[in-house]
């Protein structure tokens, strides 16, 4: 299932904000996966669980904050 990142919302509230995403980048080990993305793209998809009309983001945090427009998803109930 493909969608749009503005429906994503992240499970960790420290991850919400621009400051505590921006602190992920930071990152060495995150720098090296966003070059992997844009050289491969994502080979594994995000994990989300449905909530109202928006996806709450449960595994791939670094992934999404790695510049995604639009991820393909695995929706769990």
């Amino acid at each position: 299932m493909k969608i749009h990142k503005d429906k994503i919302i992240f499970r960790d509230p420290h991850l919400r904000s621009e400051e505590g995403q921006k602190l992920q980048t930071k990152n060495k080990k995150w720098q090296e996966l966003k070059k992997d993305i844009e050289k491969n793209g994502i080979i594994n998809p995000l994990i989300c669980v449905k909530k109202d009309d928006k996806y709450i983001l449960c595994m791939g945090m670094r992934r999404f904050i790695a510049g995604l427009k639009r991820c393909t998803i695995l929706r769990t109930s």
